[in-house]
Formats: C-alpha cells, sequence, structure tokens
C-alpha cells in the first residue's frame, strides 16, 4: 500500500517535469528524443527489456535536462527508481508493450512541444502504473 502513495506523489511531479520539457526543450533535445523513440519502439517490438530500459533511461535523462528544474529532478529521482524496480519486479511479457505505449506517448508529447498533451500523457501514464500495481499486489 505505500507504493501506491509513492505513485500519488510521482503523479504530479511527473506530469510537472512532462509539461516543463515539453516548454523548455531545445530543438537538439527535441531531436535526441525522437532518436530516443525510435530506438525504444524497436526495443518493445522486440521484446528486448534491457535495451528498452537503457533507451527509456535515455529519455528520461533528456526530459529531465530539459525540464530545466533541479530540484525537481531531485524529488522525482527516487521514485522513478522505486517505480522502475517494482515494474521490473512484477513485470510479464505483455506489460512492455503498453508501458511502452504510455511512456511513447509522453516522449511524442514533449517532442511536438505540446505541453498540455504531455500532461495528459503523463497521467495516462500513471494511470497505468496504478493499475499495474494494484493488479501485481492483488489488490483488484
Amino acid at each position: 500500500m505505500e507504493y501506491l502513495g509513492l505513485l500519488e506523489t510521482r503523479r504530479v511531479l511527473n506530469r510537472l517535469m512532462a509539461e516543463l520539457a515539453a516548454v523548455r526543450a531545445s530543438q537538439d533535445q527535441r531531436g535526441d528524443l525522437r532518436d530516443c523513440v525510435l530506438a525504444m519502439t524497436d526495443a518493445a517490438g522486440r521484446d528486448e527489456l534491457k535495451d528498452y530500459l537503457r533507451q527509456d533511461q535515455r529519455c528520461y535523462e533528456i526530459v529531465q535536462e530539459a525540464a530545466g528544474n533541479p530540484s525537481l529532478v531531485q524529488a522525482m529521482e527516487p521514485l522513478h527508481t522505486h517505480s522502475r524496480r517494482f515494474w521490473c519486479l512484477y513485470r510479464h511479457a505483455w506489460d512492455l508493450e503498453e508501458a511502452a505505449r504510455g511512456q511513447l506517448a509522453v516522449m511524442k508529447a514533449i517532442i511536438r512541444g505540446d505541453a498540455e498533451g504531455a500532461a495528459a500523457a503523463s497521467d495516462a501514464q500513471m494511470d497505468y502504473l496504478d493499475r499495474f500495481a494494484r493488479q501485481a499486489m492483488d489488490l483488484e
């Protein structure tokens, strides 16, 4: 149950980070995210978890830099790390594709500079993580 509280906190911070990155990302950062999205899509399509996670981390680092808020990054880091570990521990083969869809939607909105779309995609991604956690912990 404590993990669900972590997700509540992460939801707010994740949304803010996505919005800020969408507004503040440079053209170079948007290009780097495009490359990362292509690599993530490929890895998810091949169900290559290690490659997917490597690309996911790379995208996350670009988004952190683009958001331009070190305090936000510092607050978000342990939440993101814990969420990633939880997901990897309880994931099943079908989870990678669904997880990738949510993450890619956030990245694509940031690339477009669509703060509202990035916020909505972030909320949808957090909804997925909440459902996933509840199923993993047999709360549904």
